[in-house]
C-alpha cells in the first residue's frame, strides 16, 4: 500500500476565520487553515489528484468530523487554497480515518458507538459500498486494494479493551475476523501482497503478526523496540518508525535493516515514489535514511504526513482546543528539501 450510507450529503463550505494569523514563512513553505471547525476525533489524510494543469501542486483528501455535521471527506487544492469537493455522511459521531488504493478511497468512522466502513470513488467521492462493522470505536485501517483490514475496539470495564480485525475483500464482503481479548495494547495494521500485518504495542513486549486472508495468525514474532512506534507498508517491506530508530522488516517478519533517525515517541511515516520519506515531525529522509530536510517550526501539532507526487504535506491541528486543522506543504524544490525553490504556481 503506497500504500465509505444510504444518504450522502454534498455540502458547500462556510468560511470560518483562521485561528492564527498568517505568519512570515520561508520561500516555498505554505500553511493553510481549512475553513471549517472540526470535532475532536480521528483524522485521515491521503493524496488526491497529482500536480498538473488543473491543480498545480495537487490535492489532498482529508477525513475528519465537521463541527455539528459529523464525519466528512474534503478534497482540498493545495496551491489554490480551496475546496474541490466535499462529502458529509450524515452520521453522528466523530472522526474519519482514510486509506487509498488506486481510485478507491477507504473510510473508517463511528456512528453513535458503531463502527462503519465505506468505499468511495476517489474522483467523485461517491459511495460504492458500506458496511456496519460492529459496536465499538474505530481503530486502524489499511488496504492493498484486494484486501482491506479494519481495526476496531470495544471498551471493557473502562480499563481494558477487546481488539478486533475485520477483513474485507475487493467485493466489499467480509472474509474473517480476528479477536484479541482483554488487552490494554494498541494495534497497527498494514496490508501488503495479500497478507495483513499487525503490530501489537505493549509496555511488556511488542509483537509483529502475519495474518492470512481468512483472519488466522500465521506467524508472530516479538519486537525489540520501544512501546511507541508506527508501521507503514512500502512495496515489498514494512517500515517501523520508533523513537530514534527506523526498522526495515521483510514479509517473513525478519528485521533486515536498522537505521538511526531522530523521531518523536509516536511519529508517522510516508514514502514518496522516489524513496524519500516524510515523518509527522517534519523530517525529510533520503532513501538511504539520511535526514536531508525539515519543515519550518509550527505552532500546530503535526499528525499525518503524505506525499502528493513530489510535494510533501503535513496535516496538523491546534494543541488547544483541537478544533482547527491546517495543511502545511513545501514546493518540490524549496530550500527545506535541499534544493532551490521551483516557480510558484
Amino acid at each position: 500500500m503506497r500504500p465509505v450510507l444510504s444518504l450522502l450529503l454534498l455540502l458547500s463550505l462556510s468560511i470560518v476565520v483562521a485561528p492564527h494569523p498568517a505568519a512570515a514563512a520561508p520561500p516555498g513553505y505554505h500553511i493553510t487553515f481549512l475553513p471549517q471547525a472540526s470535532e475532536v476525533g480521528p483524522r485521515g489524510l491521503v493524496p488526491g489528484e497529482p500536480p498538473g494543469a488543473a491543480h498545480p501542486r495537487g490535492t489532498v483528501l482529508v477525513g475528519w468530523s465537521l463541527e455539528r455535521l459529523g464525519p466528512a471527506v474534503t478534497e482540498w487544492d493545495l496551491a489554490r487554497g480551496r475546496v474541490v469537493r466535499q462529502s458529509v455522511f450524515g452520521w453522528p459521531g466523530g472522526g474519519a480515518g482514510l486509506a487509498r488504493t488506486g481510485n478507491v478511497l477507504h473510510v473508517l468512522a463511528s456512528d453513535d458507538h458503531r463502527v462503519r466502513y465505506a468505499r468511495l470513488d476517489a474522483d467523485t467521492l461517491r459511495v460504492t459500498c458500506h458496511l456496519d462493522v460492529g459496536e465499538g470505536s474505530p481503530g486502524a485501517l489499511a488496504s492493498d486494494g484486494a484486501l482491506t483490514a479494519i481495526g476496531w475496539q470495544v471498551e471493557r470495564d473502562g480499563h481494558e479493551r477487546d481488539l478486533h480485525v475485520t477483513l474485507v475483500d475487493a467485493r466489499c464482503e467480509r472474509q474473517g475476523q480476528l479477536f484479541v481479548p482483554s488487552s490494554k495494547d494498541r494495534l497497527d495494521l498494514a496490508v501488503m501482497g495479500g497478507r495483513v500485518y499487525g503490530a501489537v504495542h505493549s509496555a511488556r513486549r511488542s509483537w509483529l503478526l502475519s495474518i492470512a486472508p481468512n483472519a488466522t495468525v500465521e506467524k508472530g514474532v516479538p519486537l525489540d523496540v520501544p512501546e511507541h512506534f508506527t508501521m507503514t507498508a512500502d512495496g515489498s517491506r514494512l517500515l517501523l518508525l520508533a523513537e530514534n530508530e527506523l526498522l526495515e522488516v521483510s514479509p517473513a517478519l525478519d528485521v533486515v535493516g536498522r537505521h538511526p533517525v531522530a523521531a518523536p515517541r509516536t511519529a508517522f511515516l510516508a514514502v514518496a515514489a522516489d524513496g524519500r520519506m516524510l515523518t509527522s515531525d517534519g523530517d525529510v529522509l533520503s532513501p538511504a535514511f539520511a535526514r536531508v530536510g525539515h519543515f519550518p517550526p509550527s505552532e500546530m501539532l503535526p499528525m499525518i504526513p503524505v506525499w502528493v507526487g513530489d510535494v510533501p504535506v503535513l496535516l496538523s491541528t491546534d494543541l488547544m482546543p483541537l478544533h482547527h486543522v491546517s495543511l502545511a506543504w513545501v514546493d518540490p524544490g524549496a530550500p527545506e528539501l535541499g534544493a532551490a525553490p521551483s516557480p510558484a504556481p
